[in-house]
């Protein structure tokens, strides 16, 4: 097998990488999670989310944080369906009663409040991506970012990338820690010391990592995750493009 690691760019005006959200309280992590950033490369492949991950969610993953952005809270609400769109939708429900809300499983909940959720996002925060693996098997996802199959998003489908994730010279016949140190400051970004954030490798000594929940396991509608290892770091990239 021929290591390798692939670079890529998460630079967007909204990112959201949540990993511990729930109905009304939508989170995101200071940086790109694991299961996003698969979750993004899926798409690229034209994946379905029935598609069992493999060797995809075995590569090890790490992120150098080019500008951190802030974080914005955006309070939403959802609103209840009128009968008008009831019908028109075509449910097989009964109709009487003020107006009702269409859940995922095709039921009507017909409490007449609006739902309010608070909704995490990054604001103009920019990340290099890396996945460590195989050189073949990262030469088809180079690929896949080159001529996606579907959209590709940050976290969320209304995060949309500012420019394509794909990288000139993205492809280092080089371990993911020396690729992070390595490749230069994305364009737009002055060079100086970065913080990063590297997957341990399989014995590697745990004292003084972080624990990230965001290792997928089977496949994305199950969203079953188990926690990963990572240690965080400080380097100095190459020289700006």
């Amino acid at each position: 097998m021929s290591t390798a690691t692939l670079l890529f760019a998460l630079d967007g005006p909204l990112q959201s990488w949540g990993s511990k959200s729930n109905w009304t309280d939508r989170d995101t992590e200071a940086v790109p999670t694991k299961s996003g950033v698969l979750g993004m490369l899926a798409a690229a492949l034209g994946w379905g989310r029935d598609q069992p991950l493999g060797d995809l969610a075995a590569l090890r993953f790490g992120v150098r944080v080019e500008s951190p952005g802030r974080v914005q809270v955006d309070f939403q609400t959802t609103l209840g369906y009128s009968r008008v769109d009831l019908e028109r939708l075509g449910l097989e429900e009964d109709l009487s009663g003020y107006q009702g809300m269409i859940k995922a499983d095709g039921t009507v909940d017909r409490t007449p409040d609006a739902v309010v959720s608070r909704r995490h996002y990054l604001m103009d925060a920019v990340f290099l991506g890396a996945l460590e693996g195989d050189r073949s098997d990262l030469e088809v996802l180079r690929g896949a970012l080159a001529q996606p199959t579907y959209p590709m998003t940050l976290g969320r489908r209304s995060c949309i990338p500012a420019r394509p994730p794909f990288l000139r010279g993205g492809l280092l016949d080089t371990d993911l820690d020396s690729a992070l140190r390595q490749y230069p400051a994305i364009k737009g970004h002055a060079t100086g010391t970065r913080e990063a954030f590297i997957e341990l490798r399989p014995g590697e000594p745990e004292r003084g990592t972080l624990v990230f929940n965001d290792q997928p396991v089977g496949t994305f509608r199950e969203r079953r995750f188990r926690t990963r290892r990572v240690r965080r770091v400080w380097i100095l990239p190459g020289a700006a493009l």
